[in-house]
């Protein structure tokens, strides 16, 4: 943790030659670590999955808007946990009544490739 106060003081003090402040790397390094686990969840766009952010945070527009730019589009804030998870709820029946599905599997299984996440 010593690394980062330091980082982050000399980015202050860098600011002049136009370096990020402190707490603007910060949060960058933090929603590039997001980013990467939101798309380790959901790997392709054949893939399903649903990711919960449990922060109230991510209610504003200024932090959703340093998500990746795929699931920018698709965040849905709930008021209370119970709407959550009833959306949650809903998101899951119409992936069971309506699964994604890749076009190109026919032809990939002919070569005996399997789709991922299948």
């Amino acid at each position: 943790m010593q690394q980062v106060g330091l980082k982050k003081s000399f980015n202050d003090a860098g600011r002049a030659r136009g370096l990020l402040s402190g707490d603007l790397w910060y949060s960058q390094q933090a929603f590039r670590c997001l980013n990467q686990a939101i798309g380790r969840c959901i790997r392709h766009r054949y893939d399903y999955g649903a990711v919960i952010l449990l922060d109230e945070r991510f209610r504003h527009h200024r932090n959703q808007s340093m998500l990746s730019r795929w699931v920018k589009g698709i965040v849905k804030t709930e008021p209370k946990f119970a709407q959550a998870l009833e959306s949650l709820r809903a998101f899951y029946d119409r992936i069971l009544e309506d699964p994604p599905k890749n076009p190109h599997a026919p032809a990939l299984a002919e070569k005996g490739i399997t789709q991922i996440g299948s």
